[in-house]
């Protein structure tokens, strides 16, 4: 992995994430993907102001998994989530 930290400071890095109990790094783990997707989010907002929240839904998933699935996948996927966030606005 190519980074610009030093070695003392993954060091120190790794040390502090090892001392912390199972349920404690889970926690920081959950926090850390929620702040990304978080910054994700309003990356998008900032470049497309008025966005709907179902095209937000669905920018950020595509921003978020973009190398996990092929483009025909990602097509698919994203007309499921527009038709299950349609009947779930409805409501």
């Amino acid at each position: 992995m190519k980074t610009d930290v030093s070695k003392e400071i993954l060091k120190m890095q790794l040390q502090l994430a090892t001392s912390l109990d199972m349920k404690e790094r889970w926690k920081r783990s959950f926090e850390m993907i929620e702040m990304g997707i978080y910054i994700v989010r309003q990356n998008i907002k900032r470049k497309n102001p008025g966005i709907s929240e179902e095209d937000l839904r669905i920018a950020t998933f595509m921003r978020v998994y973009q190398q996990d699935y092929s483009k025909v996948e990602m097509e698919r996927i994203t007309e499921k989530m527009r038709v299950y966030y349609r009947i779930h606005t409805l409501q």
